[in-house]
């Protein structure tokens, strides 16, 4: 599993959307890290940028060699 880094923006936007969608995109990021797997849409000018769909959110996150950077969380 890779580190998860959460930026405080990113931990903002968590608490401001609806607890179900947050507990589901949490869960989504989690089992990323863990096993690469989720509803993903990757930049075409950037691989590393990703787009982790769940119902209700979007996570934005950066995918480095050692770690996931959760960038932001938008509630949809």
């Amino acid at each position: 599993m890779r580190r998860l880094e959460w930026h405080p923006v990113a931990i903002h936007d968590l608490r401001e959307i609806h607890w179900r969608a947050g507990a589901r995109i949490d869960a989504a990021v989690m089992r990323f890290a863990e096993t690469g797997e989720g509803t993903i849409e990757r930049s075409p000018t950037d691989p590393r940028r990703i787009r982790l769909r769940v119902r209700g959110a979007v996570a934005l996150i950066f995918v480095a060699h050692d770690a996931i950077h959760v960038a932001r969380i938008f509630g949809s």
